[in-house]
């Protein structure tokens, strides 16, 4: 099955699986974990331009969409069996990229020329992110 055409996968795809699983666990608890710790505090949600109640409602669904593609990766067997996209690597690969997505395009705001107004006038915007 997969790439190996019915052959056993080999020592270094194993490993390769192994560190994809690895790095798949670290993104979720972060995006968990960042996430909740936002909607529960509600840091940065003081910006005169942007509704609290959209910015805690994006956090917590990030922060139930993290924690699904960790239980996902933890073979927990009630999100697997119920949640057919998260069956699949890809699959729990393009939830985060998805929520990556949300998250980055929310950041903007809440940086502090966003916070500010500074230069919207002017038609300023962010063009990288550190």
């Amino acid at each position: 099955a997969g790439f190996t055409g019915g052959a056993a996968p080999s020592a270094a795809d194993a490993r390769l699986r192994t560190k994809a699983k690895w790095a798949n666990i670290f993104a979720a608890l972060t995006m968990a974990c960042v996430a909740f710790e936002h909607l529960l505090t509600g840091q940065g949600q003081g910006a005169g331009h942007c509704n609290p109640l959209l910015v805690r409602t994006v956090m917590g669904w990030l922060g139930v969409l993290g924690t699904l593609v960790l239980g996902a990766e933890l073979g927990l067997s009630a999100v697997l069996r119920n949640i057919q996209v998260l069956q699949h690597r890809s699959g729990r690969a393009f939830l985060l990229l998805m929520c990556g997505t949300i998250g980055m395009a929310a950041a903007p705001v809440e940086l502090p020329m966003a916070a500010t107004g500074y230069a919207y006038t002017e038609g300023a915007f962010v063009v990288s992110m550190q």
